[in-house]
C-alpha cells in the first residue's frame, strides 16, 4: 500500500524536475545574436505558410490570415536541440468553428531557415501575455 504512494511521490518529483528544466533553457547573449548567421530572408513565406495552415482548418476558404513581416529570430526545436538562427513570421489566423462562427485571431509563429519552414509554434505553446512581443 505504501509502495503505491512512494511510487506516485517519486514520479511526481521526477516530472517536476523535468518541467523545471524546460523552463530554464538558456537564451543567447546579445553578442551571439548580432554575430549569428540568420541566412537569407525567406523568399515567399506567405505561400509556404498558407499551404501549411489551410490543411489544418475546418473551413479553409473562409480563413482570415494576416502576416507580419519576416524578422530575425532564434529557435530551439526542443531542449536537446542546438539553438538555430533564422527568420520568424508571425501569422494571425481567424478561422471558423463547426458552428460557422469566427473564433478570433490566434497567432502562430513560423521559423524559416534557408527558405524552408523549420519549426512552428502555436498559440498553445506561448503564454497569451507574450503574443504581442514573441
Amino acid at each position: 500500500m505504501y509502495a503505491k504512494y512512494i511510487t506516485t511521490l517519486v514520479l511526481s518529483i521526477w516530472v517536476g524536475v523535468l518541467v523545471s528544466g524546460c523552463a530554464t533553457a538558456p537564451k543567447p547573449n546579445p553578442d551571439a545574436l548580432q554575430s549569428a548567421d540568420y541566412g537569407p530572408p525567406p523568399g515567399n513565406p506567405e505561400r509556404q505558410i498558407k499551404l501549411a495552415i489551410l490543411g489544418t482548418l475546418k473551413d479553409p476558404e473562409s480563413a482570415r490570415i494576416d502576416f507580419d513581416p519576416p524578422a530575425k529570430a532564434y529557435f530551439r526545436k526542443d531542449l536537446y536541440q542546438p539553438l538555430q538562427y533564422g527568420w520568424r513570421v508571425r501569422v494571425w489566423v481567424n478561422e471558423k468553428n463547426s458552428l460557422g462562427d469566427y473564433t478570433g485571431a490566434r497567432p502562430r509563429w513560423f521559423y524559416f531557415r534557408e527558405d524552408h519552414i523549420e519549426f512552428v509554434e502555436t498559440a498553445d505553446m506561448v503564454p497569451a501575455k507574450e503574443w504581442a512581443t514573441h
